[in-house]
């Protein structure tokens, strides 16, 4: 499927912001069922790890990237750079299962799926386990998923996903349950009911498509609302509900239900954010976000595909006192400038 991939062979992808410490010195032991390990890594110079030993092996891979406060504007650029026929992609708070590393070339060697859904246990510090949830982005031939760069974005495929045996997992430790990436989905999420359609269509099937575009068209015909206007909060929150439930039906309602309260908190919240500056700060955001949607998404709007990209904004990071999604959004703003976007306070 791919040219210049090695066949049956696994790349551990892991993108790292000042947390490279937790997992770099587990690198020897993967190695030993890994073909090599790529680190995306935004760690300004001062920060980065002692573990330079582990780092001279030739098997392990680190790419300097800018930080932008949330990982998936680079996960096409740490995507392309593997070499391995399969890629396995952790974060660095996460550990993989014994049993899902000593089997995994056995899993991908059957040739049974493009890619597969791995169960992930989320877990407090405490060892309280307050999530558990198949995700079916993280084992996967390359090539076989795409992205667009947006706030936890579902990968773009057309391969199904095999689950597989609860034995392989994942899991997560955190110090607590956070919502990140707030300030800059501002900028990026916002949309018409045109672009909504858009999404469900690309993201989430064509029943889910049909059945929230059904409920939200006769809300906006009701209102008589022209479709190229920012949804309204009260849209935004009937989508949040709509989604929150056709999950927790699809997944035995009132069984599940509690697997998806992190998301559904976090949209909620997200949403009543867009709704928390003045209205012509709004509109910029909203111009700004049809930019970003209109060119394909995050990734392509601000061509992170490219090597040089990557490279002048790493630059650009270590130069600059702004973290995460300033830095980001300030990316963004001097990009939809370009293009005659300006700002706040000029933008009718």
């Amino acid at each position: 499927m791919n040219s210049g991939v090695l066949h049956n062979t696994v790349s551990l992808l892991i993108f790292t912001k000042d947390d490279l410490w937790k997992i770099c010195n587990s690198f020897g032991y993967y190695l030993n069922y890994v073909d090599e390990i790529v680190v995306v890594d935004s760690t300004r110079p001062e920060n980065e790890p002692k573990c330079f030993e582990i780092m001279k092996n030739e098997k392990i891979k680190v790419y300097k990237a800018p930080a932008f406060g949330f990982v998936e504007p680079l996960r096409v650029f740490g995507i392309g750079k593997c070499q391995s026929d399969f890629i396995l992609n952790i974060d660095a708070d996460e550990l993989i299962s014994e049993d899902l590393l000593q089997d995994l070339k056995k899993i991908i060697s059957n040739n049974s799926a493009n890619r597969y859904s791995i169960l992930r246990i989320n877990k407090y510090e405490d060892g309280t386990v307050f999530n558990k949830e198949y995700i079916s982005n993280r084992l996967f031939r390359k090539g076989t998923l795409s992205y667009k760069g947006y706030i936890h974005e579902p990968p773009l495929t057309s391969f199904k996903a095999k689950k597989l045996d609860k034995k392989y997992y994942i899991t997560n430790v955190r110090k607590e349950m956070n919502f990140y990436a707030l300030k800059a989905s501002m900028f990026v999420d916002r949309m018409s009911f045109p672009d909504l359609v858009e999404s469900l269509k690309e993201y989430y099937g064509t029943f889910v498509e049909l059945f929230i575009s059904f409920i939200l068209s006769i809300e906006i015909k009701l209102r008589k609302k022209e479709e190229n206007k920012e949804l309204s909060k009260f849209e935004y929150h009937l989508f949040t509900i709509i989604l929150f439930f056709l999950a927790t039906i699809k997944n035995v309602i009132f069984i599940r239900t509690k697997n998806y309260d992190y998301f559904y908190r976090y949209l909620w919240k997200k949403y009543d954010n867009f709704f928390s500056v003045d209205k012509v700060t709004a509109e910029y955001q909203y111009k700004i976000s049809r930019l970003v949607r209109g060119s394909g998404g995050v990734i392509n709007f601000l061509q992170l595909d490219k090597d040089e990209t990557i490279l002048e904004l790493y630059n650009r990071f270590l130069q600059s006192n702004q973290e995460g999604e300033d830095f980001f959004i300030k990316i963004l703003k001097e990009r939809a400038a370009l293009l005659g976007i300006r700002g706040e306070h000029s933008a009718n």
